[in-house]
């Protein structure tokens, strides 16, 4: 195996796959048959699952790969993806803008539908006039407790600000 030019056959070389798989051979003769699969262009089932099982497949389908371009992934893509975001941008903005009209007669759009309130009261569905009055009156409530609450963080704050006025007046 030392001399370059010892061509193997295909029975040789399946002994020595067979050998390889059944982890008969020393560390050197692994890495011979390795050299020998990498430079061989024979070609058999056991010859081929030997060669996927060190790896060389991979290897010779990487080495055969060209490089296109050494720029970096986002500068070679860079335009193609700004391109797919404005093609994105208009796909869906054409819809909305044909949808969003002010068409009375299409019960589609969402400008002409009704808008059901329901309200659940102590366990009972509440709909029409009487539902739109209990929920604006929540809604009420919870403006003016938003409210008080801003006060009296306002207030907080104003402590805050005076205490520390206080301590970072010079003795």
């Amino acid at each position: 195996m030392k001399d370059k030019n010892i061509e193997l056959s295909v029975g040789e070389l399946e002994t020595l796959c067979n050998l390889y798989i059944e982890c008969k051979l020393s560390v050197l003769e692994e890495t011979e048959l390795y050299y020998v699969l990498l430079k061989t262009d024979k070609d058999s089932a056991l010859i081929n699952e030997t060669k996927v099982i060190m790896g060389i497949e991979r290897k010779i389908a990487d080495s055969k790969q060209t490089t296109i371009s050494k720029k970096p992934f986002y500068k070679r893509f860079a335009f193609y993806g700004a391109a797919a975001c404005l093609a994105l941008v208009i796909a869906l903005s054409v819809p909305l803008f044909f949808n969003n009209r002010s068409d009375e007669n299409n019960p589609d759009n969402i400008a002409s539908t009704q808008i059901e309130c329901v309200v659940y009261s102590n366990g009972e569905r509440i709909t029409g006039d009487k539902a739109i009055s209990i929920a604006q009156a929540n809604i009420d409530k919870m403006n003016d407790f938003e409210k008080k609450m801003q006060l009296h963080i306002d207030s907080e704050q104003d402590k805050v600000e005076s205490f520390m006025s206080k301590t970072r007046e010079p003795k």
